[in-house]
């Protein structure tokens, strides 16, 4: 099976409802043959901004373009209504007929385009084979089917008439753990097999980070920042992106002559970014993995706490301290320190970002 894939661009699309503004002058472009997560917290628009891709949503000003034709142009009044657009589209709630069996349910597309029964089941046969659903499952109906099995039968139907543009809509939020590790492998692989468009949307940064070629972070109905997710994950550019990004623990201080300043009074290894004017107020953001504890009295310069929590988390643990700063550490399971000892926190030399305040 191999898709049809486009360059899809989103150039400033707005779209309000009531006095709400959800989308606000929206610039993404979707690479062709590359899967693009959108990431964001709840009620970022990400559902929205998909809609609109898909033509459930119109909106009010911008366009929407798949390579050289339009998809949507408020401006002429232009809108191709979805069934019209060629994009598959996955729901979180898998959104299938339930009276209906797996195997119909994957072949309705084809049905609809009427499709001849022959060319349908080599096609819906070869979905499934692409999904790895199994034989004995695709005559059952979805409550006879687990979750993991229900969502590889929506991923069917949407790629089994060969997208443009494939859509995911936190496809694997309501999965158990073991199940959404595999699909999310199998989700990739078969992006990668099929070389199809696609924008995941979701809110787990491990998802993001996991499975994208590009990735976009929403917040507030705008596009904050794109980039490669490596990239993002190591240097963001703005401090709300690396602050959902993980990094957890804040320092506040002053750049001053050439240097940050802590208003904790310890010196921290970073670079600094250009534009940052001598005496302006900065914030250090560092993830829990970019602290270390050291014993108190060991000479090592950092923040003295008392350990408040500790929560298990397999061959790592999470420690809260709190003492000079509030902070949270990562540390492996077999070093962990225990409620209500003193330790140093040591930030790791040049892994702090510092940002405007």
């Amino acid at each position: 099976m191999t898709m049809k894939p486009c360059r899809v661009a989103i150039e400033g699309v707005s779209l309000d409802l009531g006095a709400a503004h959800i989308l606000r002058k929206v610039d993404l472009v979707l690479e062709q043959g590359k899967l693009t997560a959108l990431l964001g917290p709840s009620g970022a628009g990400k559902t929205t901004l998909l809609k609109v891709l898909a033509g459930l949503e119109r909106p009010g000003s911008g366009r929407v373009r798949a390579e050289d034709l339009s998809w949507s142009d408020a401006s002429s009044g232009l809108f191709v209504e979805a069934q019209a657009r060629g994009v598959g589209l996955v729901f979180q709630s898998y959104a299938l007929w339930p009276h209906l069996s797996a195997f119909e349910n994957a072949a309705f597309p084809l049905r609809v385009r009427r499709v001849p029964e022959s060319e349908l089941q080599e096609r819906v046969a070869a979905a499934f084979d692409l999904v790895r659903l199994p034989l004995a499952a695709q005559g059952r109906e979805p409550a006879a089917l687990s979750g993991g099995e229900q969502q590889r039968v929506a991923l069917a139907r949407a790629l089994v008439y060969e997208p443009a543009l494939l859509l995911l809509d936190e496809p694997l939020a309501n999965l158990d753990a073991p199940n959404r590790e595999a699909l999310r492998a199998d989700i990739r692989r078969l992006q990668k097999r099929t070389g199809v468009t696609a924008l995941y949307v979701t809110h787990d940064q491990n998802e993001a980070l996991a499975m994208a070629d590009s990735l976009a972070v929403m917040d507030g109905g705008r596009i904050v920042e794109t980039g490669e997710p490596r990239a993002l994950y190591e240097r963001a550019r703005s401090a709300l992106v690396a602050r959902f990004l993980g990094a957890r623990n804040e320092l506040r201080g002053v750049r001053r002559d050439g240097a940050v300043v802590l208003d904790c009074a310890v010196a921290l290894e970073a670079s600094i970014p250009d534009g940052l004017l001598d005496g302006e107020a900065v914030v250090a953001l560092l993830r829990p993995d970019e602290l270390e504890l050291a014993a108190p009295g060991s000479g090592r310069q950092g923040w003295e706490c008392m350990v408040t929590s500790v929560e298990f988390a397999g061959d790592r643990v999470r420690v809260g301290l709190e003492g000079e700063v509030r902070l949270v550490v990562d540390v492996p399971a077999r070093s962990a320190p225990a409620v209500g000892e003193r330790v140093v926190a040591v930030a790791r030399p040049g892994y702090a970002r510092i940002y405007p305040a």
